[in-house]
C-alpha cells in the first residue's frame, strides 16, 4: 500500500472530525452548484451567447463557471482537512517526501488525448468533430487555456476527494487495499452515472483506472492531467458534448465503453513504465 493512502499515521482521523469535513464539503457543494445552474449560467448566457447553440455554451461557459465553481470547493477541502485533520493540506496532493511534479500534470493529460484520439480514429473517426469549426486561430487557443484551467481545477477538486481524501480516509478505519479503491469509485461512478447504465460503467471505468494511477505513482499529478484532458476533449473534439447529457436508460453499448477503457488502459500502462523507470534511477 502506498504511503500516499497510509498517510505514515499523520493526522487525526475521528469519525467526527470526518463527518465535519465531509459535511462541510458537501455543504458548499451543493450551494456551489445551486449558484452555478440556477444564477452563474444562466446570467451569463444571457449576457454573452443569448442566441449561441448548445456547443458555444459548452465551449466558453460551462469550463470558466465549473472552474470557478469547483475551486471554492478544493480550497474548503483543502483548508478543512489542515483544520479538522491537522496534517498538511499537501498530503491530499502527493506522498511525504515527494516533490509534487507540475510537469507530470502534462504528460497524464498527453497520454489521455492520446488514447482518446486513436480509439476514435480507430472506432468512429466521425465521432471526432472540428475544433475550429469556423473559429479562428486565436479563438480556439483562448477556447483551449479556459477549458484546460477549467478543466484542471475541476478535475483537480475531484481527484483530491475521491483518489485521495476518501481512499486516505477509509483506510485509517478499514485498511483493505480493495475496499479503498471500490468505495470512491463507486460513489464516483453513481454520482456521474445519471444518464444511464452505460454512463455508470463508464465512470467506474475511469475512477478504478485512475486510482490505480495514483496508486502506482503515490501523487495525484498524472490523474490531474488526464482528467483535466477527458474532461476538455469530450466538449473540444468529441461530438459527444451534448449527447453525453442523454440517458440512455439500461442499455449498454460494448464498444462505446471502449472509449473510456482504452485511453485507461493506456493511462495505467505509461504509469507503470514511468514508475519502474524512476525506481531504477
Amino acid at each position: 500500500m502506498t504511503r500516499f493512502i497510509t498517510l505514515d499515521g499523520e493526522g487525526q482521523h475521528n469519525w467526527w472530525r470526518v463527518l465535519l469535513v465531509l459535511a462541510g464539503t458537501i455543504a458548499l457543494a451543493v450551494a456551489a452548484s445551486l449558484f452555478f445552474n440556477i444564477i452563474l449560467m444562466p446570467q451569463l448566457r444571457e449576457r454573452f451567447f443569448p442566441e449561441a447553440e448548445m456547443s458555444e455554451v459548452l465551449w466558453w461557459l460551462v469550463p470558466s463557471a465549473v472552474g470557478v465553481m469547483f475551486t471554492a470547493i478544493g480550497l474548503a477541502l483543502l483548508l478543512l482537512t489542515k483544520m479538522i485533520h491537522r496534517r498538511p493540506a499537501s498530503t491530499l496532493f502527493t506522498q511525504s517526501g515527494r516533490r509534487f511534479l507540475c510537469s507530470a500534470i502534462v504528460w497524464g493529460a498527453i497520454v489521455q488525448i492520446v488514447g482518446m484520439v486513436a480509439i476514435a480514429f480507430f472506432l468512429d473517426p466521425e465521432s471526432l468533430a472540428d475544433p475550429l469549426d469556423g473559429r479562428t486561430p486565436t479563438m480556439f487557443i483562448l477556447a483551449g487555456v479556459i477549458a484546460f484551467a477549467g478543466f484542471t481545477l475541476q478535475g483537480g477538486t475531484e481527484e483530491v476527494f475521491f483518489r485521495a481524501y476518501l481512499p486516505q480516509v477509509l483506510f485509517r478505519w478499514i485498511k483493505n487495499p480493495a475496499f479503498v479503491v471500490l468505495v470512491p469509485s463507486l460513489i464516483f461512478a453513481v454520482g456521474h452515472g445519471g444518464y444511464g447504465l452505460e454512463n455508470f460503467l463508464s465512470s467506474l471505468i475511469f475512477a478504478l483506472s485512475f486510482a490505480a494511477v495514483v496508486f502506482i505513482r503515490g501523487n495525484l499529478a498524472e490523474a490531474i492531467g488526464a482528467h483535466a484532458a477527458n474532461n476538455a476533449m469530450v466538449i473540444w473534439f468529441f461530438n459527444s458534448g451534448e449527447g453525453a447529457l442523454q440517458s440512455t436508460g439500461l442499455q449498454v453499448n460494448p464498444v462505446e465503453l471502449l472509449y473510456t477503457a482504452v485511453p485507461c488502459a493506456l493511462l495505467v500502462s505509461w504509469a507503470l513504465t514511468a514508475q519502474m523507470l524512476s525506481s531504477e534511477q
